[in-house]
């Protein structure tokens, strides 16, 4: 978390949704989806306005795979 600290605009948006996905998957590993579906729903608007594709990492696809998760209400990790 330390790194978004000191980034600032879609860069940080970026950190912090990324973190977001992760901790949410963490709860879900810990069977806890009722912390990682609101962590979920807070991460995917903070990856919403990047760009598609981020030094090589297909940032839409991420987001895309994990927003069709939160309107199913079934978690996968995705391959990207």
């Amino acid at each position: 978390e330390e790194l978004w600290l000191v980034r600032q605009g879609k860069e940080k948006d970026l950190l912090q949704g990324l973190i977001l996905v992760a901790a949410s998957l963490v709860h879900a590993g810990n069977d806890k989806m009722d912390i990682a579906w609101p962590m979920l729903s807070r991460a995917l608007p903070k990856l919403e306005a990047q760009p598609d594709v981020y030094y090589g990492w297909d940032i839409r696809k991420f987001r895309d795979h994990f927003t069709r998760a939160l309107e199913a209400k079934v978690l996968t990790i995705p391959t990207v």
